[in-house]
């Protein structure tokens, strides 16, 4: 009985040296993916280019791979996994901020696929509480679009999917236009009481929900009304004092478009007050990605006019505008 127990006390103060021993050993940290250099330079634009104000004119016109802080001053750099769109990172730069480096973009990624969006813009992008995933119900510190004003800005994006591994990603890339330019041009006099001249864009043919969506998406690519479901174009109006002009007068906005799509647009002239003197809609109007579709006509009379439209290329855009008579 002895040498049982004596055998069984040994096994014990065996099993607890054993037990002692495994629990000093050090766990194998996990394998950590090597990270890799990565680089774009975003050298142009996808078009020939010019200034807005000088756009009736060949002389100023300039080609693809100018100077990009002529034309865009921010930047926003923004990087998913490919396979389900997961937030990585963002980087965004100010054409005052990054100075002679504006436009390169240098990163590290892990090794595998991802979805790079890189948005360029004449006005500020820098993200306000609408522009994070979740929106203002919901904010986090995920970036994931921007909500455009009127009048508008210029808007210009790739988006591509990179493969990473353990040689450098080094590429130029050449941003798109992602807007469409609404103007409206009108012939008669405008009345010497008319205080705003206005006009308000929808989708056509209407249905419940008419608005134009007004919100850039960069993880999907794809214009929508926002997380809030608010961010959509509204009427935009325009001072006639501002302007000078009572007669010639025209105004022009610039909308979120990577398609074409018909919409229509409602002009409105106000008075004091803001009593209506002029309202005029016009239905079926073809709205194109990086095109001018001009409103020309008269709104406040319906006999005269002149007899063609001048239709001219204005800048970057593609030299054949799209002309709808009032």
């Amino acid at each position: 009985m002895k040498k049982s127990i004596r055998f069984l006390l040994s096994s014990l103060v065996i099993l607890s040296a054993c037990q002692k021993d495994n629990s000093n050993q050090t766990p194998t940290p996990p394998q950590k993916k090597d990270k890799h250099p990565v680089q774009f330079n975003v050298t142009g634009f996808s078009s020939s280019i010019a200034d807005f104000s000088n756009g009736r004119n060949s002389q100023h016109a300039k080609i693809a791979g100018d100077s990009l802080p002529a034309y865009v001053h921010y930047l926003a750099y923004n990087v998913y996994e490919a396979s389900n769109l997961r937030f990585i990172k963002t980087i965004y730069q100010t054409q005052t901020a990054a100075g002679a480096n504006f436009g390169k973009i240098t990163d590290t990624l892990a090794t595998g696929s991802y979805v790079v969006s890189i948005t360029a813009t004449q006005d500020s992008i820098l993200p306000n509480p609408d522009g994070y995933f979740g929106g203002m119900a919901n904010p986090t510190n995920i970036p994931d679009g921007f909500a455009a004003t009127q009048p508008g800005t210029d808007v210009f994006n790739k988006r591509m999917t990179i493969s990473v591994d353990s040689g450098l990603v080094n590429q130029n890339v050449v941003l798109d236009r992602i807007v469409s330019k609404l103007k409206l041009v009108i012939e008669d006099t405008i009345p010497a009481n008319a205080k705003l001249i206005g006009f308000y864009p929808t989708k056509y043919p209407k249905v419940q929900y008419s608005d134009l969506p007004a919100f850039y998406q960069y993880r999907e690519g794809t214009i929508t009304v926002g997380w809030n479901g608010n961010n959509t174009y509204g009427y935009y109006y325009v001072p006639i004092a501002d302007t000078g002009k009572r007669t010639n007068f025209s105004m022009e906005t610039l909308v979120l478009n990577t398609t074409s799509q018909q919409i229509s647009v409602r002009i409105l002239c106000l008075g004091p007050n803001n009593i209506v003197i002029a309202d005029k809609t016009v239905n079926d109007i073809t709205l194109e990605n990086n095109k001018i579709t001009i409103l020309r006509g008269r709104l406040f009379s319906t006999s005269g006019g002149s007899g063609g439209v001048d239709v001219g290329v204005d800048g970057r855009w593609k030299a054949d505008s799209i002309v709808v008579g009032l």
